[in-house]
Order: structure tokens, then sequence, then C-alpha cells
């Protein structure tokens, strides 16, 4: 999945969940705001790549467990 200039907003949700081995997302000038749950959800095996991102009054930014095998966070608020 990649992203580049996207904007999540008032999601009941997790805004992204990357999940399953080599499950990857790439996300380039995002933003998240208002998810009810986490911004970005990471697990079993899944990856993120985030530059230039986001996160704003969501519940958790970036939830990396269960596995997750890499996130990589540049430049994000």
């Amino acid at each position: 999945c990649t992203m580049i200039d996207c904007r999540v907003e008032n999601y009941p949700e997790a805004g992204l969940l990357v999940c399953g081995e080599g499950a990857e997302a790439v996300l380039q000038g995002c933003s998240f705001r208002h998810c009810k749950l986490h911004a970005v959800e990471i697990r079993e095996g899944g990856s993120v790549h985030a530059s230039n991102t986001t996160i704003d009054s969501c519940r958790q930014g970036f939830s990396a467990y269960g596995g997750a095998k890499r996130v990589e966070l540049y430049g994000c608020t």
C-alpha cells in the first residue's frame, strides 16, 4: 500500500491496518486526525515506512505489536 498526501479523518477504527507476512505500507505527507483507535496499526509481519506524516487527536499513533516486522519514521509529528 502506498499513500501519498492522503488524509484520513474521523475514522471509527484504525486509520490504516498493515497486517500479514510481507504486508508493507509507505506513507508520504499523509495526515491522520480523530481516529478513535490507532492512526496506523502494524502487526503479524507487517512493515511501515512513513515520512512527513502527521497524527493528531487519535487514541494512539503508530501501534506496532504482535510480530510487527519494521517501523521507520522520518520527519513525522
